[in-house]
Protein backbone atom coordinates (compact mmCIF):
# COMPACT_ATOMS: atom_id res chain seq x y z
CA UNK A 1 0.00 0.00 0.00
CA UNK A 2 0.99 3.60 -0.46
CA UNK A 3 1.88 5.51 2.70
CA UNK A 4 -0.10 8.54 3.87
CA UNK A 5 2.80 10.80 2.88
CA UNK A 6 2.92 9.35 -0.63
CA UNK A 7 -0.83 9.64 -1.13
CA UNK A 8 -0.94 13.24 0.09
CA UNK A 9 1.85 14.17 -2.30
CA UNK A 10 0.23 12.41 -5.26
CA UNK A 11 -3.03 14.31 -4.64
CA UNK A 12 -1.35 17.72 -4.81
CA UNK A 13 -1.40 19.82 -7.96
CA UNK A 14 1.75 19.79 -10.05
CA UNK A 15 4.21 22.60 -9.35
CA UNK A 16 4.02 25.10 -12.26
CA UNK A 17 7.83 25.26 -12.39
CA UNK A 18 7.85 21.63 -13.59
CA UNK A 19 5.60 22.38 -16.58
CA UNK A 20 7.07 23.34 -19.95
CA UNK A 21 5.37 24.79 -23.02
CA UNK A 22 6.11 23.39 -26.49
CA UNK A 23 4.16 24.52 -29.57
CA UNK A 24 1.52 26.00 -27.27
CA UNK A 25 0.98 22.74 -25.35
CA UNK A 26 1.85 22.07 -21.70
CA UNK A 27 4.04 19.06 -21.02
CA UNK A 28 6.60 17.65 -18.60
CA UNK A 29 10.15 16.55 -19.35
CA UNK A 30 11.02 12.84 -19.12
CA UNK A 31 13.97 13.53 -16.80
CA UNK A 32 11.61 15.36 -14.44
CA UNK A 33 9.24 12.36 -14.43
CA UNK A 34 12.13 10.05 -13.51
CA UNK A 35 13.29 12.40 -10.76
CA UNK A 36 9.79 12.56 -9.28
CA UNK A 37 9.42 8.78 -9.37
CA UNK A 38 12.58 8.63 -7.27
CA UNK A 39 11.30 11.30 -4.85
CA UNK A 40 7.98 9.55 -4.25
CA UNK A 41 8.85 5.85 -4.49
CA UNK A 42 12.58 5.77 -3.76
CA UNK A 43 15.60 4.79 -5.83
CA UNK A 44 14.94 1.05 -5.92
CA UNK A 45 11.14 0.89 -5.74
CA UNK A 46 10.27 1.51 -9.37
CA UNK A 47 11.54 0.25 -12.70
CA UNK A 48 10.77 0.26 -16.41
CA UNK A 49 10.87 -2.48 -19.03
CA UNK A 50 10.88 -2.09 -22.80
CA UNK A 51 8.12 -4.31 -24.22
CA UNK A 52 8.62 -3.53 -27.90
CA UNK A 53 10.86 -1.56 -30.26
CA UNK A 54 9.57 -1.29 -33.82
CA UNK A 55 11.19 0.60 -36.70
CA UNK A 56 8.36 2.42 -38.46
CA UNK A 57 10.43 3.87 -41.28
CA UNK A 58 13.88 4.96 -42.39
CA UNK A 59 14.32 7.11 -45.47
CA UNK A 60 16.97 9.32 -46.97
CA UNK A 61 16.74 12.77 -48.50
CA UNK A 62 18.20 16.26 -48.30
CA UNK A 63 18.21 18.48 -45.22
CA UNK A 64 17.59 22.24 -45.23
CA UNK A 65 21.20 22.81 -46.30
CA UNK A 66 20.87 20.50 -49.26
CA UNK A 67 23.04 17.79 -47.72
CA UNK A 68 22.28 14.07 -47.57
CA UNK A 69 20.17 13.30 -44.50
CA UNK A 70 18.33 10.43 -42.86
CA UNK A 71 14.85 10.40 -41.29
CA UNK A 72 13.92 7.70 -38.78
CA UNK A 73 10.85 6.86 -36.68
CA UNK A 74 10.32 4.19 -34.00
CA UNK A 75 7.47 2.89 -31.90
CA UNK A 76 8.50 1.86 -28.38
CA UNK A 77 6.45 0.16 -25.69
CA UNK A 78 7.25 0.66 -22.00
CA UNK A 79 6.04 -0.92 -18.76
CA UNK A 80 6.38 1.06 -15.52
CA UNK A 81 6.22 -0.83 -12.22
CA UNK A 82 6.01 0.90 -8.84
CA UNK A 83 6.50 -0.77 -5.45
CA UNK A 84 5.90 0.02 -1.78
CA UNK A 85 8.59 0.61 0.86
CA UNK A 86 9.00 -3.16 1.33
CA UNK A 87 9.44 -3.84 -2.39
CA UNK A 88 5.94 -5.27 -2.95
CA UNK A 89 4.47 -4.47 -6.37
CA UNK A 90 1.77 -1.79 -6.19
CA UNK A 91 0.94 -1.33 -9.86
CA UNK A 92 2.19 -1.83 -13.39
CA UNK A 93 1.31 0.51 -16.25
CA UNK A 94 2.03 0.01 -19.93
CA UNK A 95 1.86 2.29 -22.97
CA UNK A 96 3.45 2.98 -26.34
CA UNK A 97 4.65 6.08 -28.18
CA UNK A 98 6.43 7.02 -31.39
CA UNK A 99 9.54 9.14 -31.82
CA UNK A 100 11.21 10.70 -34.84
CA UNK A 101 14.62 11.98 -35.84
CA UNK A 102 14.54 14.11 -39.00
CA UNK A 103 17.28 15.81 -40.99
CA UNK A 104 20.18 14.07 -39.26
CA UNK A 105 23.29 13.92 -41.51
CA UNK A 106 23.38 10.63 -43.39
CA UNK A 107 26.85 10.01 -41.96
CA UNK A 108 25.22 9.86 -38.49
CA UNK A 109 22.70 7.16 -39.28
CA UNK A 110 23.24 5.40 -35.95
CA UNK A 111 22.70 8.63 -34.01
CA UNK A 112 19.44 9.15 -35.88
CA UNK A 113 18.15 5.73 -34.82
CA UNK A 114 19.30 6.35 -31.24
CA UNK A 115 17.55 9.73 -31.07
CA UNK A 116 14.27 8.35 -32.45
CA UNK A 117 14.25 5.40 -30.03
CA UNK A 118 15.06 7.59 -27.00
CA UNK A 119 12.33 10.07 -27.93
CA UNK A 120 9.75 7.29 -28.26
CA UNK A 121 10.90 5.67 -25.01
CA UNK A 122 10.67 8.97 -23.10
CA UNK A 123 7.17 9.67 -24.41
CA UNK A 124 6.00 6.15 -23.53
CA UNK A 125 7.35 6.52 -19.98
CA UNK A 126 5.46 9.78 -19.52
CA UNK A 127 2.25 8.13 -20.72
CA UNK A 128 2.72 5.31 -18.21
CA UNK A 129 3.45 7.67 -15.31
CA UNK A 130 0.38 9.79 -15.99
CA UNK A 131 -1.68 6.98 -14.43
CA UNK A 132 -0.19 8.13 -11.10
CA UNK A 133 -2.16 11.37 -11.34
CA UNK A 134 -1.58 15.10 -11.26
CA UNK A 135 2.02 14.98 -9.98
CA UNK A 136 2.90 13.29 -13.26
CA UNK A 137 0.94 15.55 -15.59
CA UNK A 138 -2.65 14.27 -15.62
CA UNK A 139 -4.16 17.69 -14.91
CA UNK A 140 -2.36 19.17 -17.93
CA UNK A 141 -4.91 17.44 -20.13
CA UNK A 142 -7.47 19.77 -18.55
CA UNK A 143 -6.48 22.73 -20.76
CA UNK A 144 -2.97 22.85 -19.30
CA UNK A 145 -4.19 23.34 -15.72
CA UNK A 146 -1.81 22.76 -12.81
CA UNK A 147 -4.68 22.67 -10.31
CA UNK A 148 -5.44 19.31 -8.62
CA UNK A 149 -7.78 17.26 -10.81
CA UNK A 150 -7.94 13.90 -9.00
CA UNK A 151 -8.48 15.57 -5.59
CA UNK A 152 -9.13 12.36 -3.64
CA UNK A 153 -9.61 8.60 -3.67
CA UNK A 154 -12.02 6.24 -1.88
CA UNK A 155 -9.24 3.73 -1.20
CA UNK A 156 -7.75 4.14 2.27
CA UNK A 157 -3.98 4.12 2.65
CA UNK A 158 -2.16 1.47 4.70
CA UNK A 159 -1.91 3.46 7.94
CA UNK A 160 -5.63 4.28 7.85
CA UNK A 161 -6.58 0.61 7.60
CA UNK A 162 -4.18 -0.37 10.34
CA UNK A 163 -5.63 2.15 12.78
CA UNK A 164 -9.32 1.66 11.93
CA UNK A 165 -11.19 0.53 15.10
CA UNK A 166 -14.02 -1.97 15.09
CA UNK A 167 -17.44 -0.62 16.02
CA UNK A 168 -20.29 -2.81 17.31
CA UNK A 169 -23.61 -2.29 15.56
CA UNK A 170 -27.03 -3.98 15.55
CA UNK A 171 -26.95 -7.73 16.06
CA UNK A 172 -23.61 -9.43 15.77
CA UNK A 173 -22.53 -7.49 12.70
CA UNK A 174 -19.19 -5.74 12.87
CA UNK A 175 -18.18 -2.72 10.85
CA UNK A 176 -14.79 -1.17 10.48
CA UNK A 177 -14.94 2.57 10.99
CA UNK A 178 -12.32 4.10 8.71
CA UNK A 179 -11.07 7.53 9.65
CA UNK A 180 -8.49 9.39 7.61
CA UNK A 181 -6.21 10.86 10.25
CA UNK A 182 -3.88 13.73 9.54
CA UNK A 183 -1.24 12.73 12.10
CA UNK A 184 0.48 9.35 11.88
CA UNK A 185 3.80 8.16 13.19
CA UNK A 186 6.08 8.37 10.14
CA UNK A 187 8.73 5.81 9.36
CA UNK A 188 12.33 6.88 8.86
CA UNK A 189 11.76 6.61 5.12
CA UNK A 190 8.74 8.94 5.17
CA UNK A 191 10.58 11.44 7.38
CA UNK A 192 13.47 11.67 4.94
CA UNK A 193 10.96 12.00 2.12
CA UNK A 194 9.28 14.89 3.93
CA UNK A 195 12.65 16.57 4.46
CA UNK A 196 13.38 16.13 0.77
CA UNK A 197 10.18 17.91 -0.18
CA UNK A 198 10.94 20.72 2.30
CA UNK A 199 14.25 21.29 0.55
CA UNK A 200 12.45 21.24 -2.78
CA UNK A 201 9.99 23.85 -1.42
CA UNK A 202 12.91 26.20 -0.64
CA UNK A 203 14.02 25.98 -4.24
CA UNK A 204 10.43 26.44 -5.40
CA UNK A 205 10.10 29.63 -3.33
CA UNK A 206 13.15 31.07 -5.07
CA UNK A 207 11.67 30.11 -8.44
CA UNK A 208 8.35 31.82 -7.61
CA UNK A 209 10.12 35.00 -6.50
CA UNK A 210 12.20 35.06 -9.67
CA UNK A 211 9.16 34.40 -11.86
CA UNK A 212 7.23 37.31 -10.34
CA UNK A 213 10.18 39.69 -10.58
CA UNK A 214 10.89 38.74 -14.19
CA UNK A 215 7.27 38.75 -15.39
CA UNK A 216 6.90 41.12 -18.34
CA UNK A 217 3.15 40.90 -19.01
CA UNK A 218 -0.06 41.10 -17.02
CA UNK A 219 -1.15 37.83 -18.62
CA UNK A 220 1.86 36.05 -17.12
CA UNK A 221 0.95 37.44 -13.69
CA UNK A 222 -2.66 36.32 -14.11
CA UNK A 223 -1.47 32.76 -14.72
CA UNK A 224 0.72 32.90 -11.60
CA UNK A 225 -2.24 34.22 -9.60
CA UNK A 226 -4.34 31.28 -10.75
CA UNK A 227 -1.59 28.87 -9.67
CA UNK A 228 -1.00 30.35 -6.20
CA UNK A 229 -2.69 27.40 -4.47
CA UNK A 230 0.06 25.16 -5.85
CA UNK A 231 2.78 27.25 -4.17
CA UNK A 232 4.16 26.24 -0.74
CA UNK A 233 1.59 27.14 1.93
CA UNK A 234 3.95 29.54 3.68
CA UNK A 235 4.52 31.46 0.46
CA UNK A 236 0.94 31.95 -0.73
CA UNK A 237 0.15 35.04 1.39
CA UNK A 238 3.37 36.70 0.25
CA UNK A 239 2.58 35.97 -3.40
CA UNK A 240 -0.84 37.60 -3.00
CA UNK A 241 1.04 40.79 -2.23
CA UNK A 242 3.97 40.44 -4.64
CA UNK A 243 1.92 39.68 -7.77
CA UNK A 244 -0.40 42.74 -7.53
CA UNK A 245 2.64 44.89 -6.72
CA UNK A 246 4.42 43.66 -9.85
CA UNK A 247 1.24 44.27 -11.88
CA UNK A 248 1.22 47.90 -10.74
CA UNK A 249 4.85 48.26 -11.81
CA UNK A 250 4.04 46.94 -15.28
CA UNK A 251 1.00 49.22 -15.59
CA UNK A 252 2.96 52.32 -14.57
Amino acid sequence: MLTTTQTEQLLKGVNPSRVKILDGLSHMEAFDIRAHLIRIFGFANWDTRITETVLIYEDFGKNSRGRDSVNVAYRVGIELTVRDEDGNKLARYGDVATGESRGMPATKRGDAHDMAMKTASSQALKRCAINLGDQFGLSLYNQGSTQPFVRGTLVAVASDKAEAPEVEVKGSEQLRETEITESTTPSSTSVSAAESFEEADTEVQAQWHAAVEQAETIEALRKMWGDINNAPAGLQAELRELIPARAKELAA
